[in-house]
């Protein structure tokens, strides 16, 4: 069985890495660009100094850089369309 750490390592190098590949064809900002670079950076330098634990860094630095962020616009956008301000 695959551990958990292996599971949010390869999260938190692939979803930053499909979010540049967006961004090379203009559909992502440099904000998302900027948050996936530095996720992509925790994760290596994790990798580096703690591989026992760089899945779990690089997952919690994944969450709250991409995935909280995703939800919270998603979210705003879905009650602006209603015009729920």
């Amino acid at each position: 069985m695959i551990e958990l750490n292996y599971i949010l390592l390869f999260l938190a190098i692939a979803s930053p890495l499909a979010v540049l590949a967006g961004a090379l064809r203009g559909a992502a900002p440099s904000s998302w660009r900027f948050a996936a670079i530095l996720v992509l950076s925790i994760t290596g330098i994790a990798w580096l100094l703690i591989r026992k634990d760089a899945g779990y860094i690089g997952g919690g630095a994944w969450f709250v850089l991409l995935f909280l962020p995703s939800i919270g616009l998603r979210r705003v956008t879905e009650l602006s369309s209603v015009h729920q301000y």
